[in-house]
């Protein structure tokens, strides 16, 4: 195979796994904002599916022939060596975990959302305690894949590379120490705290119309982007650049709530854009 046609090849590939990946996003999207509750089996199967196809792009003999390739040539690319790092991080993880474990975890991923979504609302601990339990049985699994004695050691380095709970304890304790001492001094101040200025009634319309221009202030671009409603706040990349959305949770007697989260997800969305 030639140099060229490796890097090609590769594009293409990663191209492939793109198109899923926003496939996903999608459907994420339309699951969390639009999707009817009868809806709710046949997205996990779909869901379920587009994670078993990207498990065998990322895994496939051609990602490996294309990795083997690549890493014979040194590029002055930086994009083209920043996906080779990835794709051959994803291949060195993806191949200890079993199609099945993925797929399977992708479909309770959906369902759980959705149990969960019913369960906040009615505020019914009981009706989501056995998905829960089995969703950490699923990352015990995992962690069990990579010969991990910490699963929370896992969890960590899958979002942060090479991030440790030994490191996360360390910041933690950091912060307590500046933390504490100011709350200690708040309380002795003798000032109580109240939210009885703030309480009140703001319209649903409003509250979007006010996030809308404050998120417009800080650069979120709208016509790159849409914002919508959810049981919880959430950010997704639909697509490179083009389409960053997140939501907000609204509640018509604190509108802080919608304000500060539509801030904290739209700077995930701001770094996406």
């Amino acid at each position: 195979m030639k140099k060229e046609e490796a890097v090609q090849g590769f594009r293409a590939l990663m191209q492939e796994i793109n198109h899923l990946t926003c496939m996903e996003e999608e459907m994420m999207w339309d699951t969390r904002v639009n999707l009817p509750p009868r809806g709710a089996e046949y997205r996990s199967e779909l869901m379920g599916y587009l994670s078993g196809q990207k498990y065998k792009l990322k895994t496939s003999p051609r990602m490996w022939e294309y990795l083997q390739e690549l890493s014979q040539y040194t590029f002055d690319d930086v994009i083209l060596n920043r996906m080779q790092e990835v794709a051959r991080r994803d291949y060195d993880r993806l191949t200890k975990i079993p199609a099945d474990l993925e797929a399977r975890y992708a479909k309770h991923g959906i369902m759980t959302e959705l149990i969960w979504q019913d369960a906040r609302q009615n505020n019914d601990y009981e009706s989501v305690k056995g998905v829960l339990k089995n969703s950490f049985e699923f990352k015990r699994e995992y962690a069990r894949c990579f010969g991990c004695d910490s699963v929370m050691d896992y969890l960590l380095d899958n979002w942060e590379q090479g991030c440790t709970t030994a490191q996360v304890d360390g910041i933690f304790s950091d912060i307590k120490g500046y933390v504490l001492p100011l709350l200690d001094k708040i309380r002795a101040s003798g000032k109580p705290y109240s939210r009885q200025k703030l309480q009140g009634f703001y319209p649903r319309e409003q509250q979007l119309a006010l996030i809308h221009d404050v998120t417009a202030l800080v650069g979120y671009n709208h016509e790159a982007g849409r914002i919508g409603e959810s049981a919880h706040p959430f950010t997704l990349r639909i697509c490179p650049r083009d389409d960053m959305r997140f939501t907000v949770t609204i509640h018509e007697t604190d509108f802080t709530n919608a304000l500060i989260s539509s801030l904290h997800e739209g700077g995930h969305a701001l770094y996406g854009i």
